[in-house]
């Protein structure tokens, strides 16, 4: 399950802004890019009703490895 999965929009918004990240840019379809200037992390937040779908919503940086895709 991921990190942020149960939790609403506006909940995940308040735990990202707490962490230190800021609103970068809308991305496809309902979805957000938010962005930390200290870490320089990124992170997708899908912005749909009702709670998050069960999906690692982890910032690109703090995934493992083997998670990451090769650029």
């Amino acid at each position: 399950m991921g990190t942020l999965a149960g939790f609403k929009y506006k909940e995940i918004v308040r735990k990202l802004k707490k962490a230190g990240f800021e609103f970068d840019r809308n991305a496809k379809g309902s979805h957000e890019i938010w962005w930390n200037p200290v870490t320089r992390a990124r992170t997708t937040v899908p912005n749909h009703p009702g709670d998050m779908p069960e999906a690692p919503c982890a910032p690109s940086s703090s995934r493992p490895e083997s998670q990451r895709k090769n650029s």
